[in-house]
């Protein structure tokens, strides 16, 4: 082997390392597209719930006003 000739080892050497690198470049990407995607989850979670909370609010609300009403005029029923 002359000294311009590539040496086979560092050759294979040379691939695995760049190999290796390729494959955690890959992990990488992966697992940022897996943190955004359960980022993106969590916040619609997090949508729904406060969508249903405020459902639940609107419901409430809208009950105790008819209430009120139906008290408002019990009572004025009463005083006339």
């Amino acid at each position: 082997m002359s000294e311009f000739e590539p040496d086979p080892a560092q050759q294979s050497v040379t691939k695995i390392g760049r190999s290796a690198a390729l494959a955690a470049s890959l992990l990488a990407e992966r697992i940022a597209r897996i943190r955004s995607d359960l980022a993106v989850a969590e916040r619609t979670r997090q949508q729904e719930r406060a969508t249903q909370l405020r459902r639940t609010y609107e419901a409430q609300r809208d009950a105790a006003r008819a209430e009120l009403c139906t008290a408002d005029t019990q009572w004025l029923r009463t005083a006339t």
